[in-house]
Order: structure tokens, then C-alpha cells, then sequence
């Protein structure tokens, strides 16, 4: 008579925490699309408006500047300098007015040199507006260009955001194909701009001497490239194995048989599904898809097995800039899955482990 299988989580309320991280990480999502894509809109229309004020209403004049200073701020080591400019300008009618305007000297490209290094009684040319002479600014071509691109470019991010929680709404299968596909199209663009670069450089080579150099790094930038290939054909392959509810994977045809009491923990690697399987009556550990082989090449095995007591857990505490971490290891003998202890249900597993007979070392 064959027993029946009695399945536990760990933790308990592991399918929970995970529908939880699910609709928190959904909802973080869709705040970031909200904030930089309205916040590009609004920005985009502000200094749109700024500019279609002038360009409905404006007339130019020619002014003279009065003073001028200057004002010069620091980050990441580059400074960015501002001229503060003041001058006075004639409007129709006769009426002169005074004005003010800021001249970000990294940013706009005046016609006038003076914006650059204004001098007392110089001559710029200003734009005013005829309903409210008062109203001026000096006339810089793309004055706002670098603020609508970055205006523009939080819209995108924004879009990319929501594009982002659109798919990760959707299954894990399609989700994690998706993700693949747009990582092997990324790598081969690469590859294909690497053959570019290299017939170009190639036909402007001088030197014969200069050609093996060339073919060396561009098996280089080969090898960068295929990593997205690589780690996208991963995501795909998972995807055949991933799972709504982690019960599935003990119906399955290539995993071994677990009567009895069953222990599994929930986890994701890399935005894929896995699990660690405890098998009580046969005091044997599934790993599924979390497990690292050995080797010249490191690789993840969709599902390694071994018995409990050939398990060594390795404990390593390491400081950090936000305190102590401490990270669990579980070594077999062909490979390791490394567990972070305050992960979710990490705790309830070592203790299970230990009852069970495994091999612990703990070091700092």
C-alpha cells in the first residue's frame, strides 16, 4: 500500500509571503511608472510652456548687461558653473526695462559669447514678452534641450516600469520566457555591433601587427556578449519547470519519489522558481533548481538529490556597511546552494537539517 504524501511548508505561511512579495513588488512597480512618467509630463509641459509663451508673444530686443556673477556647484568631482546675468533692454514704445536671467554655462550654447563671460555695457540679444514687457530672458538656442530630453527620458523609464509590472504579472513561464528572449536579442545585437566594429577597424588598420590585436579583442567582447545569451537561455529552460503551486513538482515524472512526511521551501533564483525538498522517510534533499555543480564552469542543475548526511552546512557571518550578514551553505558533493539566514524559512530548515543528521561548520 503506498503512503500517501503529507507535505508542510517552510515556512508555513510560505505561499502567503509569496503572494505578498508578489503584490508589494507589483505595487513598488507601479509607483515608480506613476512618479517618472508623470513627473516627465509635467516637466516636459513646463518648460514646453516656457518656450510657447515666448515663441506666441515674444519680441526680441537688444540689451545691455549691468553686472553679472557667478555661481559654481560640485559633484562627482565636476563643477558646473551659472551666470547670473543682469541687463537692461529697450521695448516698443520706448519704455526700458531690466532683467535677469541664469545662463547654465555646461548646459546652453548662446550665439552670444558673452553668455560665457559676460563684461559690464556688453550687448545680448533678449526676448520679451509684449503683454508683459517686464518679462524677458536672453535668446539661447535649445534653451530647455537638455531638460526635454531628460523630461522624455523619465516618461520612458516610466513606460519601461509599468512594461516591466505588465510581465511580471503574468506567469511565471511567460514571464521568465519573455526575459530570456529579450536577453539573447540583446546579446546577439552585441555580437552583431562587435562585427561591425571589427570590419570597420579592420579596413582603417595601418600596421599588418595591429590585426591580431584586434581579433583578440573581439573574441573577448564574444565572450561578453554570449553571457546574456547564456543566462537568457537559462531563464527559458526554467521556464519549462516553473510552478504556481511548489505540491506540482512532487507529481512530476523526473522527480524522485517522496512518501511520507515532505518538507519544502519556496525560494526564486534569479526571478525563476526553485525549491529545497526535504524527504523525511528517506532522509533525502531535492534541490530544484538551486543547486551549482562544480566545475570549470559553474552551472545550475534544474535538480540534484542526495542523501541528508552527505550534506555539510557551512556558516560564514561577514561585516557590511548595513551590519552583519550571515550566510548558510549547503555543500554536497557535486555542487552549493547558498541561503541567506534571514531569509524566510532558512532558520526552520537548519534546524530540520540538524535533526536529520547533516554536518555543520560555522566560521566568521
Amino acid at each position: 500500500m503506498e503512503t500517501k504524501t503529507e507535505v508542510e511548508f517552510i515556512p508555513e505561511n510560505a505561499l502567503l509571503l509569496r503572494a505578498e512579495k508578489k503584490s508589494a513588488t507589483s505595487k513598488a512597480f507601479l509607483r515608480m511608472a506613476l512618479l517618472f512618467f508623470l513627473g516627465g509630463i509635467g516637466s516636459y509641459g513646463w518648460w514646453l510652456y516656457q518656450d510657447l509663451r515666448f515663441i506666441g508673444e515674444g519680441a526680441n530686443a537688444t540689451g545691455r548687461i549691468t553686472s553679472s556673477s557667478t555661481q559654481t556647484s560640485s559633484r562627482k568631482g565636476k563643477s558646473f558653473t551659472t551666470q547670473i546675468i543682469h541687463y537692461n533692454y529697450e521695448v516698443e514704445g520706448g519704455a526700458s526695462q531690466q532683467g535677469k536671467d541664469s545662463v547654465k554655462t555646461w548646459r546652453h550654447k548662446p550665439s552670444s559669447a558673452s553668455a560665457f563671460k559676460p563684461q559690464n555695457n556688453d550687448e545680448i540679444v533678449v526676448e520679451y514678452l509684449k503683454s508683459s514687457p517686464e518679462k524677458s530672458r536672453i535668446v539661447i538656442p535649445n534653451r530647455y534641450g537638455e531638460e526635454y530630453l531628460l523630461s522624455f527620458l523619465a516618461m520612458v523609464a516610466g513606460g519601461s516600469f509599468y512594461l516591466t509590472r505588465f510581465i511580471n504579472s503574468q506567469s511565471t513561464r511567460a514571464r521568465l520566457r519573455f526575459y530570456g528572449g529579450l536577453l539573447m536579442l540583446m546579446g546577439s545585437a552585441l555580437i552583431g555591433w562587435f562585427v561591425y566594429v571589427l570590419f570597420q577597424s579592420n579596413s582603417e588598420v595601418q600596421r599588418p601587427g595591429d590585426f591580431p590585436l584586434l581579433v583578440m579583442a573581439f573574441f573577448f567582447m564574444i565572450a561578453i556578449a554570449t553571457m546574456p545569451i547564456w543566462f537568457g537561455w537559462s531563464l527559458i529552460r526554467s521556464s519549462r519547470l516553473a510552478f504556481t503551486d511548489p505540491r506540482e513538482l512532487l507529481d512530476l515524472e523526473w522527480m524522485p519519489r517522496c512518501p511520507g512526511r515532505t518538507s519544502i521551501m519556496p525560494r526564486s533564483w534569479f526571478g525563476a522558481d526553485a525549491a529545497i525538498i526535504l524527504d523525511h522517510e528517506n532522509r533525502v534533499i531535492h534541490f530544484f533548481n538551486c543547486h551549482v555543480l562544480n566545475g570549470f564552469i559553474p552551472r545550475n542543475q534544474l535538480i540534484y538529490s542526495c542523501k541528508i548526511n552527505q550534506i555539510e552546512r557551512i556558516e560564514k557571518t561577514y561585516s557590511s556597511k548595513g551590519g552583519r550578514i550571515t550566510q548558510v551553505t549547503l555543500k554536497s558533493p557535486a555542487g552549493a546552494t547558498r541561503l541567506d539566514l534571514k531569509e524566510a524559512g532558512v532558520e526552520e530548515l537548519i534546524d530540520l537539517l540538524d535533526s536529520m543528521g547533516s554536518k555543520a561548520d560555522r566560521s566568521t
